[in-house]
């Protein structure tokens, strides 16, 4: 039964969870022994994890007696299985492959847009004389 929902729309995957709002909230609410929970899904791994996020997280999760149950091992992790932390790890350098390439991406084609296009893409315009 879903009891809570943390989602941070908007907030960069790059950022740590405790200055994310809603990730802020979930680890507090973690601490709680009143907390209403004691599972939390996670829909999108890449979305909450960026690189070796987890690894950092885990152990808070297990300190609270909170399971985490993701999408790719079908259930709840199992931090003493090394198939699911080397899936998690990977997963993991997935979603910063996917910012970096997202990152190359854009700087591409602002690129294009100036050399093709002759676009001013930022800062101080200067006109010519």
């Amino acid at each position: 039964m879903i009891v809570v929902e943390f989602f941070d729309v908007g907030e960069s995957r790059q950022v740590p969870w405790p200055r994310r709002p809603q990730a802020a909230r979930l680890l507090a609410a973690l601490a709680d022994p009143g907390r209403r929970f004691d599972a939390v899904v996670v829909g999108e791994f890449e979305l909450a994890f960026y690189g070796n996020r987890f690894r950092d997280l885990a152990p808070l999760f297990h300190l609270h007696g909170v399971r985490l149950w993701l999408p790719e091992p079908n259930g709840p992790v199992d931090a003493s299985n090394e198939l699911h932390l080397s899936l998690l790890a990977l997963l993991g350098v997935h979603s910063k492959r996917e910012v970096q390439r997202s990152r190359f991406r854009a700087k591409a084609a602002m690129r294009a847009q100036v050399v093709e296009q002759g676009r001013h893409l930022g800062g101080v315009e200067r006109r010519r004389r």
